[in-house]
């Protein structure tokens, strides 16, 4: 049995029986990019929240805002950058809206395992370092995040951000002098307190 199938730019096999529509294009793309790059998204948005029932949502929007506007989008031009770009815009959007009070959430394992003594510091740890991440203006912080939690190399960041290398690097330059400001800033105030 001969099969006819033919594949669009981004890889989506159609039956060459059928002719698919350019709406049924866009969300096979846009399908694609969610299954490949979803958790990804998803992890930068928490990163940036602090909140993951939130970034869970935005995720969810950030696609729906990409399959809206694909038509739109040069699809040739870096497709991840742009889903980056409105993943940050929409988790912006989302910080001004809603100034959010953020709960520790605290694993129960350690707390029946009666270790509170390193739960406790290592909470006090991370709060100081979200508190001084926070500090961080949003463009440096991107790539920081990007950088050191994401694992992305600084090419990858420049594709994702969709400018050059040495810009990044610039970001993250000032992104740690900005982290290391804020994170001395805190450790100062909680000795002092």
């Amino acid at each position: 049995m001969i099969y006819n199938h033919h594949y669009d730019a981004m890889g989506t096999c159609w039956d060459a029986h059928t002719t698919p529509t350019a709406v049924e294009q866009d969300e096979a793309v846009i399908i694609r990019l969610y299954r490949t790059h979803r958790h990804e998204i998803l992890a930068y948005l928490t990163s940036i929240l602090h909140n993951r029932e939130a970034a869970e949502d935005l995720c969810q929007e950030t696609f729906i805002k990409a399959l809206r506007n694909w038509p739109e989008h040069d699809q040739l031009n870096n497709p991840v950058g742009w889903l980056y770009q409105i993943a940050r815009n929409t988790a912006i959007d989302e910080l001004r809206r809603h100034q959010r009070i953020r709960f520790v959430q605290l694993p129960d394992d350690a707390l029946l395992a009666g270790n509170t003594d390193k739960l406790d510091t290592d909470i006090s740890t991370r709060e100081v370092v979200r508190e001084a991440l926070q500090q961080v203006p949003v463009l440096y912080r991107q790539a920081l995040i990007l950088y050191v939690w994401a694992g992305y190399s600084v090419r990858e960041i420049a594709n994702i951000c969709n400018c050059s290398i040495s810009a990044v690097k610039a970001r993250l330059f000032r992104a740690r002098a900005y982290f290391r400001e804020a994170y001395a800033g805190s450790e100062t105030l909680k000795v002092a307190v």
